[in-house]
């Protein structure tokens, strides 16, 4: 969704006649926003008009040049007086929906919508456009040149009532006698068997499987657009709805780049999971639902640009740890030998400390450091390339161990031989690393073939590269004591 922002007519469902100038502007991390002259005639707002109370509106109809559009979730900001006399509101709307009004006696749900992704053309690398050049003659004359534009099938996914297609599309342009054009998009269209809201499509759908693609391209993958199926008269679509762009101030928009991605920037492309799409994606859903927290931690720092290099370790091992614990285990020992232990303790304890010493004793929990330890060695395959071996693996550990605590709780010990700088970044690119392996392995891929597939890309080598200068750096120099 391009920003926005142009003039209107505006009015409430139920008063067409009260209609009012004003424009709309929507940038990406402004939102949807509507600057009135004036404000609506009803007895709410009669008392805005004096400043005793701030109202809200479920919709607002506009008319923007013959083109019909729906806020939804609007509520005034803000209220002054311009010259020469007239009354300015200002709004803000949770989004908008073009090209239709929608009822306003009944909530907004639609059961199709549709998305398109940065990086999704690259991921799924498909195209339908084949170029054929024709040349004459013993010296190869050129003569003829022509595309031929075939639609390629999408590929499709079930998913607990839901269908996903991976959906190509191509709009052509052309200019005459300089420029024909072909050009091709792929969206992802979501059908559910039960219709949704509006947040419940983002919410339940878009982010995961935009989070999805982001663990799929290594590479932030914002929303391009959004789409809403809803009922009309004027459908645009085989099922009989039409497609509404959604400008929704949730959403961070993102324009399309420039360049493609390469397959060795990638960790894995549609080709690679093709057979096993909706077995995939299943998991991938499933998998949102119960570690909810650890794909937050992960995703709100992993491929985002300009995010701090302590922000980003912080994030990435406590995710590890939230994983280790949701995943792997929870209990240092089993419950028997928990209690065992804690008797021989407090049995050991003097009478005056014991009560203290009791609720010390309570947690089962695997201490930081045995977790973190359990998590290399289960991937050393892929962490003993870059800290150099299986020996330096214990002084990564500890260095983990050590900068976590330091940034938790920030002790003079633990900061005294915590990570910094490049190394800090090193260390988390390598929990990262692991990480992803995790989320493979989660899809229902094997362990190897999630090493094979992290080996392969290009980030890892690069890791590996830097690894290597890292050691060199700490390596003493000949000749100095």
């Amino acid at each position: 969704m391009r920003p926005l922002k142009e003039q209107g007519r505006w009015w409430l469902p139920g008063f067409p006649d009260d209609k009012l100038t004003g424009e709309l502007t929507f940038t990406p991390g402004e939102g949807v926003r509507l600057a009135l002259e004036g404000y609506f005639r009803d007895d709410l707002v009669r008392e805005v008009a004096v400043g005793t109370t701030l109202p809200s509106y479920d919709l607002i109809y506009g008319l923007l040049k013959g083109r019909l559009v729906t806020l939804s979730q609007c509520r005034v900001t803000g209220q002054g007086m311009a010259m020469p006399g007239y009354v300015r509101t200002n709004l803000f709307a949770r989004f908008a929906v073009f090209e239709v009004h929608l009822p306003a006696e009944e909530e907004i749900t639609s059961p199709t919508i549709a998305v398109e992704f940065l990086h999704l053309r690259d991921w799924i690398n498909r195209s339908g456009v084949t170029m054929k050049v024709d040349f004459v003659g013993e010296d190869e004359r050129f003569q003829r040149f022509a595309i031929e534009y075939t639609h390629p099938e999408p590929a499709v996914a079930e998913v607990d009532g839901l269908t996903v297609l991976f959906q190509p599309a191509a709009e052509t342009t052309r200019r005459p006698l300089r420029e024909h054009a072909v050009t091709e998009t792929f969206r992802i269209k979501a059908t559910s068997d039960r219709p949704k809201s509006v947040d419940g499509w983002l919410s339940e759908v878009v982010v995961p499987l935009q989070r999805f693609l982001m663990l799929a391209t290594s590479a932030d993958s914002g929303v391009v657009d959004l789409f809403l199926y809803v009922p009309d008269d004027r459908p645009s679509d085989p099922s009989g709805l039409r497609r509404c762009p959604v400008a929704h101030s949730a959403v961070e928009y993102q324009s399309l780049p420039e360049r493609l991605l390469l397959d060795h920037e990638m960790l894995f492309r549609l080709d690679d999971i093709a057979d096993e799409l909706s077995t995939v994606l299943w998991h991938w859903f499933r998998l949102g639902r119960e570690v909810e927290s650890v794909l937050d931690l992960y995703f709100s720092v992993a491929y985002r640009p300009g995010i701090a290099t302590d922000q980003r370790f912080f994030n990435i091992v406590r995710a590890l740890e939230s994983y280790h614990r949701e995943r792997i285990r929870n209990e240092d020992v089993t419950e028997a030998e928990h209690q065992q232990r804690v008797a021989a303790v407090l049995d050991a304890c003097p009478e005056q400390h014991r009560s203290w010493v009791e609720g010390r004793l309570r947690s089962n929990e695997p201490a930081l450091r045995r977790r973190i330890e359990e998590i290399v060695r289960e991937w050393g395959d892929l962490v003993d390339d870059v800290v150099g071996s299986k020996k330096q693996r214990d002084r990564f550990i500890h260095k983990v161990y050590n900068t976590r605590n330091c940034f938790a709780h920030f002790g003079e010990e633990s900061c005294a031989q915590a990570a910094r700088t490049a190394e800090l970044r090193l260390i988390s690119d390598v929990l990262a690393v692991v990480v992803q392996a995790y989320l493979l392995t989660e899809l229902g891929i094997s362990k190897d073939r999630s090493v094979e597939l992290v080996h392969r890309t290009l980030s890892y080598q690069d890791l590996l590269g830097r690894a290597a200068a890292v050691r060199e750096s700490r390596a003493p120099v000949a000749g100095r004591s």
